[in-house]
């Protein structure tokens, strides 16, 4: 619901968001440790 709310830019309410975050721990988020970067791919002006 918060994302749904966010695309109809509508601010949920305090008690939405607390139960859209329940049981998410974003502190033990860790980025990759591999290099996710791709080549670039050259485009063709036209």
């Amino acid at each position: 619901m918060i994302v749904l709310g966010t695309i109809l830019a509508r601010f949920p309410t305090l008690e939405e968001y607390k139960a859209a975050v329940d049981g998410i721990n974003l502190t033990s988020f860790a980025p990759p440790s591999e290099d996710l970067a791709r080549p670039s791919i050259p485009l063709k002006a036209i």
